[in-house]
């Protein structure tokens, strides 16, 4: 018997050093959240990059639709109001071809185009010259004015050109108004198809400006009208 003195040993020192190794000290504790909160931070990021991006398309993806809803509209109005033009003009011209400017013609002709004038929206002004430029019959009240159109484009256009089809010329001065006007014109022929003048209708630059100012465009947005040959 010894007394004062007991040993104790551990029959199982495999356990002791896993508990242990499972441990993590405060150094390596420090790390491990600081990768946690990175991590978070990064998804965090990432997340909002995404919708960021999704919002991004959506508007462009918005944008785009309004601009082409746009572009349809002004497109639209630009064709309705040439093709009223056209009809006018085309009536016009079958008249002039068929009974001709003299004599009482002409007063009626005066009398038809002032009614379809008033008929016909986006209309300004609409004219017959004959083969030399010359005023023969217009739309307005006050009767024929003694004047000459044969420098016009339109005129030049028509009498070294055979098309019978509408044309549709740059903005120019009215010589009877002031005003800023689109010329659109279809050309006479005489029985033997030779060139016997014009007819012309006149639509205000003023009256598309007053359509494309009732569309949605803001500060920076700019809506023209232009020819194919980039005339405005």
């Amino acid at each position: 018997m010894h007394g004062g003195v007991h040993c104790q040993f551990d029959d199982n020192p495999m356990k002791r050093l896993s508990f242990i190794s499972t441990r993590l000290t405060p150094s390596a504790l420090s790390k491990a959240l600081i990768g946690f909160i990175a991590l978070v931070c990064l998804s965090l990021t990432l997340a909002t990059v995404w919708q960021m991006n999704q919002s991004k398309l959506e508007r462009a993806a918005t944008a785009r639709i309004a601009v082409s809803n746009i572009v349809l509209a002004a497109e639209q109005q630009a064709q309705d109001t040439l093709q009223q033009a056209d009809n006018t003009l085309r009536d016009l011209v079958e008249r002039v071809e068929q009974d001709g400017v003299a004599g009482q013609q002409q007063s009626r002709l005066t009398r038809l185009m002032a009614q379809d004038l008033i008929n016909v929206k986006g209309l300004q002004g609409l004219f017959i010259y004959d083969a030399q430029g010359n005023w023969v019959a217009n739309s307005f009240a006050n009767g024929v004015h003694t004047r000459n159109n044969e420098d016009r484009d339109y005129f030049i256009y028509h009498r070294d050109n055979p098309d019978p089809s509408i044309h549709v010329g740059s903005i120019v001065e009215s010589r009877n108004t002031g005003d800023m006007v689109i010329p659109v014109s279809r050309r006479i022929n005489a029985a033997d198809g030779s060139f016997a003048g014009v007819a012309l209708a006149t639509v205000p630059v003023a009256y598309f400006q007053a359509f494309f100012q009732r569309m949605d465009v803001d500060d920076k947005g700019v809506i023209f009208l232009a020819l194919n040959n980039g005339d405005l």
